[in-house]
């Protein structure tokens, strides 16, 4: 009979509480808010990093497949001219339409619950050229007309107020009508939801129509807007940032940005990084939150395209999305589907667009060139919309 101890219960449930502690990579998913049907708006749960899930989704524009049904979430309106505009807060998606003052909706991904908050400012009705998540608020930029002048407006979740001590001491039964008042009004005010205006003292210096990128400083609560000049424009031009915490504008300086669209700071390439007119991939380095500069940041460029869609005329647009740090990222690209000719035959049912999903790291070279490893091919699919 062997000698050798026995492992004792006590060890046996210390090394097994060790690995269930063992921190784990929290899993990330892509949403797709896709306008695919006529009165109803479909939201799509990708898990980028699961083979199984792309193993049907098709490898090229030819054999592109239909995304998974049913949807995550599909958001139905009642009228044809509705336009539901969608952006994201943390884990949070939001919703809301464009052309009526109706509520908000706010999907928490994490806990499936729907709130519904206030509805958005009567300025958001006509168009939102840009929406910015930053210091746990929805900030959105609309277009600067004779109604808004200029005017911000941000989303963010509000704590539930105590009622009024007077209310607090007197029993419903046996209120006055001012009291009663002063109930309902207090009542109105404990939506979780709410939108307000950002101080008269923070006016946008430009018009968001002629925004070209944006991008969240590593703080969290500053974000940077780069605006080309335009010849109608009256108003501003160059690159600049808003601090949440301050409320103030910052202009740097009459340079842009590398970008189109948005941006993100990658803490392992201590950059910003995001696609530029070309399709090709860029990296910035960081701004200062205060003070102006003459020239802008330094810069690198992609030697290619890391869009699949060679020809720019087929091209209809393109996401990237921070995979969370590591450099690694996912590229969402809308294209022409191959057998439909235009772009304008491609709009509308029958599926005449592709929707190709991508994910890599962004590493720098030996050279200190900007390179793509570990790319992956997560799925091709035929779209309506």
């Amino acid at each position: 009979m062997s000698k050798r101890r026995a492992p004792s219960s006590d060890h046996e449930c210390r090394r097994c509480a060790a690995k269930m502690a063992r921190p784990t990579t929290p899993q990330k998913h892509l949403y797709v808010v896709l306008d695919d049907q006529r009165l109803a708006y479909s939201v799509h749960k990708l898990d980028v990093d699961d083979d199984a899930a792309f193993a049907g989704a098709g490898a090229d524009s030819s054999s592109a497949a239909r995304l998974p049904e049913p949807p995550f979430l599909r958001l139905e309106v009642q009228r044809p001219g509705d336009r539901c505009h969608f952006s994201a807060l943390g884990d949070k998606i939001i919703a809301f339409l464009r052309n009526r003052p109706l509520a908000t909706l706010v999907h928490d991904t994490k806990t499936a619950a729907m709130a519904i908050g206030s509805p958005p400012p009567p300025a958001l009705s006509s168009h939102v050229y840009l929406t910015v998540a930053a210091a746990d608020r929805l900030y959105v930029l609309p277009n600067v007309s004779a109604h808004t002048a200029g005017e911000m407006y941000y989303l963010e979740e509000e704590p539930p107020l105590p009622p009024p001590a007077e209310l607090a001491e007197q029993c419903p039964e046996y209120a006055s009508d001012e009291e009663e008042e002063m109930r309902r009004s207090w009542r109105r005010k404990q939506e979780k939801w709410a939108w307000s205006t950002v101080a008269s003292s923070a006016m946008m210096p430009f018009n968001p129509v002629h925004a070209t990128c944006c991008a969240l400083h590593p703080d969290g609560r500053t974000f940077f807007v780069s605006v080309e000049r335009h010849p109608r424009n009256w108003m501003e031009h160059g690159t600049f940032s808003f601090d949440a915490g301050r409320g103030v504008w910052t202009r740097h300086g009459g340079w842009l940005l590398p970008f189109r669209g948005r941006a993100f700071f990658d803490a392992e390439l201590d950059a910003w990084v995001g696609l530029d007119e070309r399709g090709h991939l860029c990296a910035s380095n960081g701004v200062s939150r205060r003070g102006a500069r003459r020239t802008p940041p330094a810069w690198r460029r992609g030697r290619e395209a890391v869009l699949r869609e060679r020809d720019p005329e087929r091209r209809l647009g393109a996401a990237l999305a921070h995979m969370g740090g590591g450099g690694r990222f996912c590229l969402v690209e809308r294209a022409v589907r191959a057998g439909v000719e235009t772009k304008r035959s491609s709009i509308g049912d029958g599926d005449g667009c592709v929707l190709y999903v991508s994910t890599f790291c962004v590493r720098y070279g030996k050279d200190g060139e900007l390179t793509t490893t570990a790319r992956r091919d997560a799925g091709c699919y035929a779209v309506s919309r």
